[in-house]
């Protein structure tokens, strides 16, 4: 029962999230504006991504989302994206804005 469960879950849709804290003196509009720059990128290039804000707890965070058939085509993904110039550069700006990201990895029960 178990083994058919791990089973299950391997090829569950997978879900990605990372959220970081907005850096002490930028601007949380700025890092917004810059965090929706990612899903504009991403979605030029075929890259479903969202970006989200809290209702609770540390305002000054960020989340990033996307999500696939598993885990392997999210990771595929984030790899084609970093061969993206604009990405690089993007991201480049970002670490400047952003920090302490942690990431997160889910699965859906089928």
């Amino acid at each position: 029962m178990c083994l058919i469960a791990s089973t299950n879950f391997v090829s569950a849709e997978a879900y990605w999230s990372r959220t970081a804290e907005v850096r002490d003196g930028t601007p949380l509009p700025v890092a917004v504006e810059h965090a929706l720059g990612f899903v504009k990128i991403c979605a030029e290039n075929g890259v479903e991504l969202a970006v989200t804000l809290p209702i609770s707890g540390n305002p000054n965070r960020i989340r990033w989302t996307s999500s696939g058939a598993d885990i392997a085509s999210v990771q595929a993904d984030f790899r084609k994206m970093q061969q993206v110039p604009a990405f690089q550069e993007h991201w480049m700006k970002g670490l400047e804005m952003y920090e302490n990201p942690t990431d997160d990895w889910w699965i859906s029960p089928q």
